[in-house]
């Protein structure tokens, strides 16, 4: 028996220099690129120009577009059709220090800087789920 292993080369969008988030979106998702089911936002600020450029162009969300975002909890109240992946800011920054102190050190003994940092989250998914 053989099993089959899908891959989807993931597509990494940026801004140009100069372009608005709600511009992106829309060039995002005009298909010009491909076409897609999920959009991931690394934070709330790039997940409401992609929700309504979806609105603009007649894609619902999240029947068609599935979208994610990073951020904190209490966001997931301010749209529930996004998926969230909670992040408590506080330990955030906490792990960011940490992390800061243990690079600087490995700077100075020559030890190697940590590669991994793990940080816990929870998710909220919407209803349609």
């Amino acid at each position: 028996m053989t099993s089959s292993c899908w891959r989807i080369a993931p597509l990494h969008f940026t801004l140009d220099p100069g372009q608005s988030p709600i511009d992106g979106s829309r060039a995002l998702l005009s298909n010009e690129l491909g076409s897609f089911d999920a959009v991931y936002c690394i934070n709330e600020s790039y997940a409401t120009p992609v929700t309504t450029a979806a609105a603009e162009l007649e894609v619902s969300v999240p029947d068609t577009l599935a979208i994610s975002v990073a951020g904190e909890a209490h966001a997931a109240a301010v749209d529930p059709r996004l998926v969230h992946l909670n992040v408590d800011p506080i330990a955030l920054g906490a792990q960011c220090a940490k992390l800061l102190i243990e690079v600087l050190s490995s700077v100075s003994t020559q030890r190697h800087p940590p590669q991994n940092v793990s940080l816990p989250m929870t998710l909220s998914i919407p209803p349609k789920f």
